[in-house]
Parts: structure tokens; sequence; C-alpha cells
């Protein structure tokens, strides 16, 4: 496979990019956190229960998983085939997925927080908003966004174009004068 750098815009390294840091973003850092109360089973656990973004909301993860891999095709095929046929019809099937991700992402962030499960929560359990689901509003924000601008940008790159477009003339053999016929 020949990868051509130059072939990509900044849809698809903005694409590409935030795919990778959502990937990372869902798995790593800690969305959300529950603070529990005295008399809980997690008193003696350091009092707090910390989720990433795969724990919260699973369709929201699948979707997240979905999107972002298909960003990182996107990116691949963009720079390895000469043709944007392919990288057009990948970003047009995206694009609608990834504005779901970004509603799911942006409700669960803003407006449902993950519930506490029973047996950690005791009576007084608070959940505060960590960093990491922050930056997953953002990042699937910037994949949303990158993926449009690879959308209207996209056509051939100058490097892939002909240089030259080769005509070719045709000559008609020259046709007899007709006799008209005497009436």
């Amino acid at each position: 496979m020949n990868l051509r750098l130059s072939r990509l815009r900044a849809g698809e390294w903005l694409t590409a990019a935030a795919s990778v840091l959502m990937l990372a973003d869902m798995f790593a850092p800690a969305w959300f956190e529950a603070h529990t109360g005295p008399g809980s089973s997690a008193t003696a656990l350091a009092r707090h229960v910390s989720l990433n973004g795969w724990q919260t909301s699973l369709p929201a993860g699948v979707l997240a998983l979905i999107v972002c891999c298909g960003g990182i095709t996107i990116w691949l095929t963009t720079a390895a085939r000469r043709s944007p046929a392919l990288p057009v019809v990948l970003n047009t099937l995206l694009l609608p997925l990834s504005l779901a991700l970004m509603v799911l992402v942006a409700i669960r962030v803003l407006v449902l927080h993950p519930g506490v499960p029973a047996a950690l929560a005791g009576s007084t359990a608070s959940v505060s908003i960590r960093a990491g689901a922050w930056a997953g509003l953002a990042l699937s924000a910037a994949l949303y966004a990158g993926l449009y601008v690879a959308l209207r940008r996209e056509g051939v790159a100058p490097s892939d174009t002909p240089a030259v477009i080769e005509t070719l003339s045709i000559s008609l053999p020259a046709s007899e004068p007709r006799e008209e016929p005497h009436a």
C-alpha cells in the first residue's frame, strides 16, 4: 500500500486525530466519579468509584468505536487511493453517525449523568464530571467537524490529476456529392 500524505487535507487530518484521541479517551481517563458517603460498601474502597467513557454508556461506546475506526479508515483510504470515491462514500456514511455520537455524548455529559450501582452508592452518593467527559464531548465535536470539512473538500489531489488530457481527432471520409433525381 502506497500512502501519499499529500492527498490528505485538513478534514482528514482532523478526523484521524480526533478518532485516535477519542478511542484513547473512551478507555483511559475517568469520565465520572462517584463519591460515596459513610456507611456504603465503597467506604473501604477509598470512598470513590471512577467510570470511563466505555463503562458509562455502552450504546455511545459502541457507536464511538464504529465512528473512530471509520475515521481512521477514511484517513488511510484517502492517503492510499488516487480516486476519492471510496473515502467519499465512507465519509457520507459516517457523518450522520458522528452527529448521533456527538448528541449521545452531549446528553450523557450535560444531562444524564450515570447512576452509581446500588451496592456502591449508599444513601449519600454524588456524581462529578471529570476531565475525560469534557474531552470526550470536545473530541466528538471535532470528529464531526473533521468529517464535515473532509466531505466539503473532496476531490482529486492536484498531484494525481493527469497533466495532459489525451484527445483524439476523428476525421470522417469526405462525402461525395449526390445527384438529385430529376423530376
